[in-house]
Order: C-alpha cells, then structure tokens, then sequence
C-alpha cells in the first residue's frame, strides 16, 4: 500500500469546478477533493482577465481573491505545476484562505500589463462574477 502526501491548493479560475473546464480538478478524480468556496484571507492581490483564464497579482492591492479550496495528491500537484506552467509562467505561494493555508498560483507583478484588470466588488475579486455568462 502506498501512501500520498496530500497539499491544499486555493484555484480561481479554470481549475474551478463550477469552470467545467478539461481542466477542471473535478476532473482528477479520487486524487483530487473539493474542500470548500473560499477567499483568501489577506488582501494583498489585483486580478487580470487573460482572455481565456486569470492571473492573480501578488500587489498589496487590499483585495482578497474568491475560489475554491482543494486537497490533491502529490501526483496531482506536479501535474498542476505543469498546467500552470510553474515556475517559468506562475509561480506559486502559501496563502492564507478562510478554510486554511493552501498554494496558490500567481503572476509576478511585473506581469501587470498582461491582461485587463478585474475590478473588485466589495473588496473581493471574482474571474467568474466579471463574465457575462455568469455576473
């Protein structure tokens, strides 16, 4: 019997599963497990709309970011690592969320040109309340 080191991973966007997306951690199965809607606790971000996915930005911007908490296999995370394109696209940090610390995928701040901004609501930044298909 083998055992599996488990990491909590926070995701907004594409890895959601509300995303539906091929990408979707819901598509991961046993090695993969939805913990909770969450945000992050610390508000430290800004958000950029990349067309196709979002980019959050580690900018001491007083804004939390709204997604989901999951707990995936050490198996799983070197696979998101690869998704994410970590370390030469994302990189990766622990961040605090209201159900627990977790690893979140980042944009360094330089990327801040990138993409469009995402404007907050009431001190929360959502990719998916900023689609038409879901505001």
């Amino acid at each position: 019997m083998t055992t599996s080191t488990w990491h909590n991973v926070f995701v907004y966007g594409t890895l959601m599963q509300k995303a539906g997306t091929i990408r979707s951690l819901s598509k991961f199965g046993p090695d993969a497990e939805f913990v909770s809607d969450t945000q992050t606790s610390s508000t430290e971000f800004s958000m950029l709309d990349l067309g196709h996915f979002p980019g959050v930005i580690d900018a001491l911007s007083g804004n939390r970011v709204a997604g989901e908490l999951w707990r995936v296999t050490s198996d799983v995370f070197k696979q998101l690592d690869i998704i994410e394109g970590y370390p030469d696209f994302y990189t990766r940090k622990m961040v605090p969320t209201e159900h627990g610390i977790a690893w979140m995928y980042y944009l360094p701040e330089s990327a801040h040109n990138y993409g469009t901004p995402i404007t907050e609501k009431q001190g929360v930044l959502s990719w998916f309340d900023s689609l038409p298909q879901y505001a």
